[in-house]
């Protein structure tokens, strides 16, 4: 069944970041069901609609800090500086708010990246139904993709907190 691979991808990242202080940990997964972290203090979204004109710079700088580096964590699962996971669906809902740290989740539109040796790159992969304003052209076009989708959606994020 499709949601439950979904969901078992979604537990398979947050089990394998746990390292990461900036991806919601996760304390239990059987089936369509998880345990995770409560973020009681909202989505990145949130605060960017409701009072993020309050923070100041330095707090604004510290928030797209800790965005990118959970996506540097998620896509640095292996430790080897490459690849190995994209997200596919990086926006500000998905950055939660919990005991001061946007944390990133909801990895079920993910892909696990796999490695050509021949050709020494990514194998490209290509996800349907690409709806959300958090888009690359890639994903428009359903052109090939690699983990650069989650880059360049995160750059859209920063030009959102930058301009409002």
């Amino acid at each position: 069944d499709r949601n439950f691979d979904r969901v078992r991808r979604d537990s398979l990242v947050m089990e394998r970041a746990t390292r990461s202080k900036y991806v919601i940990d996760m304390y239990s997964f059987c089936g369509f069901s998880q345990i995770i972290e409560f973020g009681k203090d909202g989505g990145l979204d949130y605060w960017m609609e409701d009072g993020y004109d309050d923070l100041s710079q330095d707090q604004k700088l510290q928030i797209a800090t800790q965005i990118s580096q959970s996506l540097t964590d998620v896509h640095n699962l292996d430790g080897d500086g490459i690849s190995s996971m994209t997200h596919g669906d990086i926006a500000a809902k998905q950055y939660i708010l919990i005991d001061g740290i946007f944390k990133l989740n909801d990895f079920n539109r993910g892909r696990l990246v796999q490695w050509n040796t021949k050709l020494q790159e990514p194998c490209p992969y290509t996800i349907r139904k690409n709806d959300g304003k958090f888009r690359s052209p890639e994903e428009y076009k359903y052109l090939p993709q690699t983990a650069a989708i989650d880059v360049y959606t995160l750059g859209s994020i920063f030009v959102e907190m930058i301009t409002g």
